[in-house]
């Protein structure tokens, strides 16, 4: 039997969800996404979100962050109602160039009926930015 990357990681974001108990066991909505992503985006293709509604506190996890930082970034909610949920959040120390680092702002909306997420990321002091979308799969 083979085992897919997608499956891989998603057991290895989702082991890096569990392994932050304080923040893990407050997280109501867990949404693993998939997204479409342009060629050198600081988006990554998988991201899990985990949000609480009711404390309105959010965290996020993918591959770079799972690399940088090894546990996943708190998001702050920038709006949540029943039909979407708005974060950002914050990377920094993502490799730029062979000798230059990054720190890059993320912001995501994720739309709840349909599961579509649109993630934008911007690197602090560049003029370009990075906007891929695709579909999350909510666990509860």
């Amino acid at each position: 039997m083979r085992i897919s990357k997608s499956v891989i990681w998603t057991a290895v974001l989702l082991g890096s969800l569990v392994a932050v108990p304080d923040r893990a066991a407050a997280a109501q909505d867990v949404w693993f996404c998939t997204l479409k992503t342009a060629r050198n985006s600081f988006v990554m293709k998988e991201i899990v979100v985990a949000v609480d509604e009711a404390a309105g506190t959010a965290i996020v996890n993918d591959a770079l962050i799972h690399h940088l930082i090894g546990t996943p970034v708190a998001a702050k909610v920038t709006g949540n109602d029943a039909k979407q949920t708005r974060l950002k959040w914050v990377v920094k120390g993502i490799p730029a160039t062979a000798t230059r680092t990054a720190t890059v702002n993320y912001r995501a909306t994720l739309t709840k009926a349909s599961g579509r997420i649109s993630v934008t990321a911007q690197p602090q002091g560049a003029d370009n930015t990075f906007l891929d979308s695709g579909t999350c799969a909510r666990q509860k």
